[in-house]
């Protein structure tokens, strides 16, 4: 799919999550590609703008770290990874949308850690896994005219 479909799944699916979970499960999402060890920043949707992309290096860092801890830490399109204890504008999630594609999902107000803990959790985790099944089968693809920043890891 094409990145503008990829990014109406995305709302879309996190509509249907706050539905359910009756509170923002995620409120700040992007989409990055990774080429030749540089990060760019394909689209974003949240609050903070450009600080996001000036402290992205910070708030992946328990994302790096978890994926980087198993024992593979190649990721198949529609795979996923959650950190429990991001705080803030740490990262909790990303979800492999294409390739060298990743959505990062952040939770601004509550940890994974809180959000799970609720029963409502369950129910809403239903409509993520559609979402990763759909990028599993779809793969998004990013063209020569579709938005990308650098992202400085320095």
């Amino acid at each position: 799919m094409k990145l503008p479909e990829a990014t109406g799944l995305i709302m879309e699916s996190a509509s249907q999550m706050n539905v359910i979970f009756q509170h923002a499960v995620f409120d700040e999402f992007s989409i990055v590609q990774a080429i030749d060890e540089k990060l760019y920043l394909c689209w974003y949707r949240g609050s903070r703008g450009q600080e996001y992309i000036l402290n992205f290096k910070k708030d992946t860092a328990l994302l790096k770290k978890e994926s980087l801890s198993r024992f593979s830490n190649h990721y198949e399109t529609g795979a996923y990874e959650f950190v429990v204890d991001a705080t803030g504008s740490q990262a909790e999630s990303f979800l492999v949308v294409g390739e060298n594609l990743y959505l990062i999902l952040t939770n601004t107000q509550r940890t994974m850690a809180e959000i799970a803990s609720s029963p409502l959790w369950l129910k809403a985790q239903t409509v993520f896994v559609e979402m990763c099944e759909r990028f599993r089968c779809d793969p998004t693809i990013i063209s020569e005219d579709d938005f990308k920043e650098e992202i400085p890891l320095g």
